[in-house]
């Protein structure tokens, strides 16, 4: 027999941005208990709303199962006595376990005869289960920002109003930061009395009449459909932004959609801010008309049931009063050229300890001339990239975005056309923050983007470091993980060789700031971002991510080693190239120079390795020099006939020193040829049994 489970946490106001995460922790932990406890069930499923959340457990079992437990006691010569009675403990290990002497076993284990003793354990009644589990779930749920009210005693993530749970038909009883669970509800504040729950199968419908969705993927279809309407109605396309959209349903239990419209006379703005008004001040949606353009129509979701006119005209007020305060900001800054503004950076400060903004931008121009020259761009590029590291933030500091800080980078691309420059600079100073943030997936749309882009982010890594701002576990306010992360994709997108352990080297440098452990801490922070990467990004296999950290100071040759191991794996020649490093790696990795001459050399064999090591490595540097990982790697695959042969017929560790040191040194080079792919020796193969 089965039964549906239902709990409902209703709260104050939940934050938005703790929605998700307790969604996962509540099934996460729920299916543990059911799991932990042999529960079974057909379905599972968390909801919520902003004042609720729970989870719906379908046709869950009425009871445990019962389980056979066997017990080991005392070994046997501890149990009985010389003349095979109870010894007092064997009577202590019954009584313990409420046996009888008949119940028992004499078996042999690994050392020795034991007594065993089977007992049936009766399951106990599910409902009698969840009483107890469900406080101690809701007490080991985690929050970003918990709250404690009353006296003090209760934390979580916001009050907790009430408690519906029913299994079945029957309430199960507990109680949790002083609230009694039972089987009534409330619908929307306002509009809604207390609401009996008598089953599972009437509570979705009965709060539907009392003006709450709690299903949120209903609550979606439902603002779907609503723009769907309002679309065909009106003539219009709907810019639907997914995490908008989102967020509008996290945020309304009834969402119902409301129109409105602002003054035509304020799309004369650049569509940006008008978005960014909308969007991220109102949470209202922009309309386009059917060529496309921006209209001056925008739709916002109330949550509650009619459409009132106040509500509408309160958005129109609203929109207007921002949109006016927009476009009085938008034409004083254009005013000011943008190089003029950087001498109000010089009062603004970075980071402490990390000098003002302008100090930054000194920086970030230095590093991307070095970048630049270093990927050998021309004089002209190198000229744009200088002027768009110069300008990189000097749009922090106007109206704009003093008022709309969303705008950063994106009213610097305003401005830049504006007044006039070269569009290749303008769109740099947007891209610079790509990418980052929501956006995670683009990339700058040229190089002087994401130049002066990487200059900014290793110059804010290297500092951070330097003053001891290192990332550990869930702590990294800074945002490091994601700038380096913006810094590995934006140097394998753009396809650049460059020295990245050089550039926190010189960031440095410029930062005047020293710190004894700072490469250390550095390697250690792109090691783990980088394997990361290659597996998470790239598809890579774990143990192939590994080996090639060994190349963590140019990501690029990591990236493209990483993807030409990988590759000669799916293919099946992966295994001859490890064993033809395995055999020489081996026998040399505790000797500890590569001092050879080729002299010493007495067996052919060994002559014609020599002479093979000689063409293979021009042939593997060749390959190299244009990154060509794929094909330097099969140039090694060719050699390992030569490698087996060579061990098959020639003693490396003969009693002559002279004779020995010179094949380990030898060897021991030979061995550096493959380490230009990673350290192989973590790589897997089907066979490690080297010969």
């Amino acid at each position: 027999m089965s039964k549906d489970l239902l709990l409902e946490i209703r709260t104050e106001d939940l934050p938005p941005s703790e929605i998700d995460s307790i969604k996962s922790q509540l099934k996460e932990k729920f299916l543990e208990h059911l799991r932990q406890q042999e529960l079974a069930y057909s379905e599972i499923h968390a909801f919520y709303t902003i004042r609720r959340f729970g989870i719906i457990i379908k046709s869950l079992v009425e009871k445990q199962p019962d389980r056979i437990v066997e017990k080991r006691g005392p070994s046997k010569n501890v149990a009985f006595d010389q003349d095979g009675k109870p010894t007092r403990a064997l009577e202590g290990f019954l009584s313990s376990n409420n046996a009888k002497l008949d119940e028992i076993e004499i078996k042999s284990v690994k050392n020795g005869e034991y007594v065993f003793l089977k007992k049936k354990i009766e399951g106990l009644p599910t409902k009698k289960l969840l009483e107890d589990s469900i406080p101690k779930i809701l007490n080991s749920l985690n929050f970003k920002k918990p709250m404690r009210w009353g006296d003090g005693k209760h934390k979580f993530v916001r009050p907790v109003k009430s408690i519906l749970c029913l299994f079945g038909s029957e309430v199960v009883e507990f109680e949790f930061l002083g609230i009694r669970s039972g089987n009534r509800t409330v619908g929307l504040r306002f509009f809604s009395d207390a609401i009996e729950i008598s089953s599972i199968d009437e509570y979705f419908d009965k709060l539907r009449g009392g003006f709450v969705i709690c299903d949120p993927l209903e609550r979606v279809e439902t603002i779907e459909n609503q723009m769907d309407v309002f679309e065909k109605s009106q003539g219009v396309k709907v810019d639907r932004i997914e995490a908008l959209i989102d967020e509008i349903n996290k945020i309304c239990e009834y969402p119902l959609l409301v129109s409105g419209k602002f003054k035509e006379d304020f799309l004369n703005l650049p569509e940006e801010i008008i978005e960014t008004t909308l969007n991220h001040h109102q949470r209202a949606l922009t309309v386009r008309k059917k060529d496309g353009k921006i209209s001056n129509l925008f739709i916002a979701f109330q949550d509650r049931p009619g459409i009132e006119e106040n509500v509408k005209k309160g958005y129109e007020t609203v929109v207007n009063a921002r949109l006016t305060d927009a476009e009085f900001y938008y034409h004083e800054d254009l005013k000011v050229p943008l190089e003029e503004r950087n001498e109000k950076l010089k009062g603004m400060i970075f980071q402490k300890e990390l000098g003002t903004l302008y100090d930054k931008v000194k920086r970030i121009e230095n590093l991307s001339i070095k970048i630049s020259k270093r990927l050998g761009f021309s004089d002209k590029e190198l000229a744009k990239i200088q002027e768009a590291a110069k300008l990189s933030k000097a749009d922090i500091v106007t109206n704009l975005v003093y008022e709309f800080p969303e705008l950063q980078g994106i009213a610097g691309r305003i401005y830049a056309l504006k007044q006039g420059k070269d569009p290749e600079i303008a769109y740099a100073l947007e891209d610079q923050y790509l990418p980052g943030g929501e956006d995670n997936k683009n990339l700058p749309r040229n190089v002087i983007g994401a130049v002066i882009g990487l200059a900014d982010r290793i110059d804010t890594l290297a500092g951070n470091f330097l003053i001891g701002n290192v990332p550990s576990g869930s702590r990294d306010p800074f945002a490091l993980r994601r700038k380096l992360y913006g810094v590995i994709k934006i140097i394998v997108a753009f396809e650049w060789d460059l020295p990245l352990g050089e550039l926190f080297e010189y960031s440095k440098d410029l930062l005047k700031i020293e710190k004894h452990i700072f490469h250390e801490e550095i390697e250690k922070f792109v090691k783990v971002r980088l394997e990361n990467y290659l597996i998470e990004e790239e598809g890579i296999d774990g143990d192939i991510a590994k080996a090639v950290l060994r190349l963590w100071r140019k990501p690029l040759r990591a990236y493209f080693s990483a993807k030409a191991l990988q590759k000669h794996r799916k293919e099946g020649t992966l295994d001859d190239i490890l064993i033809a490093f395995e055999r020489p790696f081996n026998i040399t990795k505790n000797y500890g120079t590569y001092d050879y001459s080729g002299t010493l050399f007495k067996e052919e064999i060994e002559k014609e390795l020599f002479q093979r090591y000689i063409e293979t490595k021009e042939e593997v540097e060749k390959h190299l020099d244009h990154l060509n990982f794929y094909d330097a790697l099969e140039v090694l695959r060719r050699m390992k006939s030569h490698i087996d042969e060579y061990f098959d017929n020639v003693f490396v560790m003969v009693n002559q020193e002279e004779i020995k040191l010179n094949r380990l040194g030898f060897l021991k080079t030979l061995t550096e040829l493959f380490l230009n792919f990673g350290d192989l020796d973590l790589i897997e193969r089907k066979e490690r049994n080297v010969q």
